[in-house]
């Protein structure tokens, strides 16, 4: 059976972690982003590297090195919205200055008052850090809402964790 994504939620941080492990993203300070419509897409790409063989006349391919995922992500206008206010300062920011790291919950707890499930303790968390850019704003025309666009290029392979505490 399939899993929808509806009610993951997004939170980002400004910075990255002191290691690639899920205690160094848990020890930083996220904001919840609200109004997300497409998520960015975690994962890594690997380049080949073509052996040729003279004496067989066959050329093996290896996995090379990896590339993070460059992908998009989409989000509604909310005003005043912190995490929204924290991404486009990254995204517009030069230099390192967009560096940020992105935790996706899958929320299983009980539904709050505002429609979004609560994240409680075992609930699945993917982090990934890297640096966010790219930032536009949603093309004005009778189809579209107000938000924007933003790119997040991933610098390291995907943390996979369970949520230690719960997550409001």
């Amino acid at each position: 059976m399939s899993t929808s994504h509806i009610g993951k939620r997004l939170f980002i941080a400004v910075g990255t972690p002191t290691a690639n492990t899920a205690v160094a993203f848990a020890a930083l300070t996220w904001v919840e982003v609200k109004g997300i419509g497409v998520m960015p897409q975690l994962g890594v790409s690997h380049a080949a590297i073509d052996v040729p063989d003279l004496a067989s006349g066959f050329t093996r391919g290896l996995k090379g090195a990896s590339t993070g995922n460059d992908s998009s992500m989409t989000v509604r206008q909310i005003l005043a919205d912190a995490g929204q206010v924290a991404i486009r300062g990254l995204a517009d920011g030069g230099g390192q200055a967009g560096a940020g790291s992105i935790r996706i919950l899958r929320p299983t707890g009980a539904i709050g008052s505002d429609g979004v499930p609560a994240g409680i303790i075992g609930d699945a968390l993917q982090y990934a850090t890297g640096f966010f850019h790219s930032f536009l704003e949603m093309q004005a025309d009778v189809t579209t809402y107000e938000g924007f666009t933003c790119s997040f290029r991933q610098n390291a392979v995907t943390v996979n964790a369970t949520a230690s505490a719960a997550i409001s």
